[in-house]
């Protein structure tokens, strides 16, 4: 039975869990006093120096099957738990620490674990001589609303089919290879896993895998190339009501900018998205605002396009300047590239996938459009061959109604028991591929030769 107390759960089983071994990349950091973050807590501090815990004893392993997937996740991230305390979002709040529900499991932490601050969140779970495959976790939850992209169901099907593919390699001393498990932060806002990237995190890596939850099953679903776009302007303070005329109105820089975007819209093609809010509009009305704050998404099918669609963005921005005479910051994110998927690797998930019952949605529908939606795996494709498969949630397989990502109805199937089983179907396909690159040398010569024959944009096309 599924333990319902995570401390009690813990408290009993607490020799699977062994020290962390610091790494030399942390050594500046040993002199610090050791800190304790929930995985899913996410802000820039985080994405650029992720707290993780290692684990050096996978003996532990030999009895897998005893648990469920859930179980596993349960010890392994803590997110199921912590999801019962309060809803997770994307920085938990700052008196999290000093909750008596959680005090427990954060003394527990502490008393076995090092916290290691590294620049990425790295485990190696098994090593020989042969490929290396990544798997790949995500934490974060969305404000407000929980994991409703469920990023706690993500690292639950890497998590498990991490742990099944050890298992396998136990018993088949013939199949060689490298499996590690990527930590990674910030896939919302911030784009972690260009982040990790840019700090070494695929060294050596050569293939990437990770299985997203969605109302539906899709095998190869398209995500758009994303842009984060911060706008500031700054005008001149004056009494509204008195000397208006002296002050520059930062907040008319700021509808002028949203009107000049909507009227925009009317020359986009359609599968393009650009969309914002005025996150900071002036606080008093007797006061001409001084300062004003917009943040934009901008998304294109693919990274090229995305460069061009910059451009008119940011003309309507500097136009609404020039008319009210305030003065404009553009701060661009790090970019989120569009999503490649490796057809040859994709193939031998499908296959796995619809031997258990998975019912893909392109099998049946070609040439579907763009969702909108982005992801930063597309970072991680356009540097190794990746696959990003979708798969459904709901009871008996089924789609909730209103329950799309990005919803109320979503984070709560999302934490359901219904959830469970097409989980652990994903974390299933996850393993098998896996094994399949490391015990077919052709599978993985014909996704490196696919991957070789892309046409990519140069890395630093966005950055500027």
């Amino acid at each position: 039975p599924i333990e319902s107390n995570a401390s009690q759960f813990l408290a009993k089983n607490g020799q699977w869990f062994s020290p962390a071994v610091r790494s030399s990349r942390s050594s500046a950091h040993s002199a610090q006093q050791p800190s304790v973050r929930l995985p899913f807590e996410v802000d820039t501090n985080v994405a650029k120096h992720t707290e993780i815990y290692r684990f050096d004893n996978f003996k532990m392993f030999a009895s897998v099957r005893m648990f469920t997937v859930a179980q596993l996740f349960l010890w392994s991230y803590m997110a199921r738990f912590c999801y019962t305390i309060t809803d997770p979002k994307e920085g938990v709040p700052p008196d999290l620490e000093k909750s008596g529900r959680v005090g427990g499991l954060l003394d527990f932490l502490r008393d076995r674990f090092t916290t290691d601050r590294c620049r990425y969140g790295l485990v190696a779970v098994c090593t020989t001589i042969g490929p290396c495959v990544a798997f790949l976790c995500e934490f974060d939850a969305l404000p407000d609303i929980g994991h409703a992209c469920g990023h706690n169901l993500i690292a639950e099907a890497s998590a498990g089919a991490a742990l099944a593919v050890q298992e396998a390699m136990k018993r088949r001393p013939d199949i060689r290879g490298k499996l590690i498990v990527l930590g990674t932060p910030a896939e919302e806002n911030l784009c972690g896993k260009e982040l990790m990237i840019r700090n070494g995190a695929l060294q050596g890596v050569d293939a990437a895998l990770m299985a997203h939850p969605s109302p539906k099953d899709f095998l190869m679903a398209a995500f758009t190339a994303t842009h984060q776009l911060t706008i500031r302007y700054k005008g001149k303070a004056a009494h509204a009501a008195a000397t208006p005329w002296e002050g520059l109105n930062a907040l008319d820089a700021a509808v002028s900018a949203y009107v000049n975007i909507g009227l925009l819209r009317q020359h986009l093609k359609p599968d393009t998205r650009v969309h914002g809010v005025i996150s900071q509009g002036g606080r008093y009305a007797n006061i001409v605002p001084e300062e004003t704050e917009l943040r934009y998404f901008v998304r294109s099918p693919c990274t090229e396009g995305l460069v061009e669609l910059l451009g008119k963005v940011e003309a309507c921005f500097h136009a609404a300047a020039d008319a009210t005479g305030c003065s404009v910051e553009i701060e661009k994110g790090t970019a989120y590239m569009h999503l490649i998927h490796n057809a040859s690797i994709a193939r031998a998930y499908g296959k796995h996938a619809r031997a258990l019952g998975a019912c893909f949605v392109d099998d049946f529908v070609k040439n579907l459009p763009p969702s909108g939606a982005a992801t930063d795996c597309g970072n991680i494709s356009h540097r190794v061959p990746t696959i990003h498969p979708v798969f459904g949630i709901g009871p008996q397989g089924r789609a909730v109604k209103g329950a799309v990502n990005h919803t109320r109805e979503f984070a709560t199937v999302a934490n359901a028991d219904d959830s469970q089983p097409p989980t652990l179907r994903a974390a299933k396909c996850l393993a098998l591929t896996a094994l399949d690159l490391f015990s077919d040398a052709e599978l993985l010569r014909q996704a490196k030769e696919e991957f070789a024959a892309l046409s990519l944009p140069p890395e630093d096309e966005l950055k500027a």
